[in-house]
């Protein structure tokens, strides 16, 4: 299934697979869950800079995507996701909760809710964007002496306002994230889509 460009599929087969169906193709060893986590991590690279909701990914997940243990028996396993920077925590990762009181903070035990993930087989591949302690309407990311700040929704964190962007585009089935709209220096987009839709070409 790879293609010439050195990702597991186009993103036209990409957006016609939701997790269960990225699952069943790694169960029939039609594509690996390394191969998923690539194309994941490529994605990240074209989007995160326009929307700024990604702080991080796993190196050491993205070269062995079975480094934290994820259950290889799992119904989901292969399929990469992001943990929100805040509250259920992974054993060994940073998690700052968005805020510079805990920059550089190191989770010292998995969270239960994240273990039920890895038993699921789902891969955290790094860590998406919070309001500092999820109390705040935005998402600022000033205390990590990043250039651009921008604010993204509270009530579902970056990642969120990420899905639904790229959910205008890919036009998804079986994801269904809260209403919301990404808010850039004060003024509201409610679809940003075309900036998406440029970085998948197909």
């Amino acid at each position: 299934m790879t293609i010439s460009s050195g990702l597991a599929m186009s993103w036209q087969e990409w957006r016609n697979h939701d997790a269960v169906g990225l699952a069943e193709l790694v169960r029939a060893r039609q594509v690996a869950p390394k191969e998923l986590c690539a194309q994941a991590a490529e994605a990240v690279t074209r989007i995160d800079p326009q929307i700024e909701a990604v702080l991080g990914l796993y190196d050491d997940v993205l070269a062995d995507p079975d480094a934290d243990r994820p259950n290889g028996e799992g119904l989901l396993y292969g399929v990469p996701i992001l943990l929100k920077d805040l509250g259920s925590g992974l054993a060994g990762r940073r998690q700052e909760s968005g805020s510079k009181l805990f920059k550089d903070h190191t989770v010292e035990a998995t969270d239960p809710l994240v273990d039920y993930y890895l038993r699921a087989g789902l891969i955290p591949i790094g860590r998406s964007t919070t309001p500092e302690f999820g109390m705040t309407f935005d998402t600022a990311t000033e205390y990590l002496e990043r250039a651009k700040v921008t604010a993204i929704p509270g009530s579902w964190n970056g990642h969120q306002a990420a899905l639904l962007e790229v959910r205008r585009v890919f036009r998804r089935r079986r994801v269904h994230p809260h209403p919301c709209v990404v808010l850039r220096f004060g003024r509201a987009q409610s679809d940003a889509g075309p900036r998406t839709a440029a970085a998948f070409p197909e």
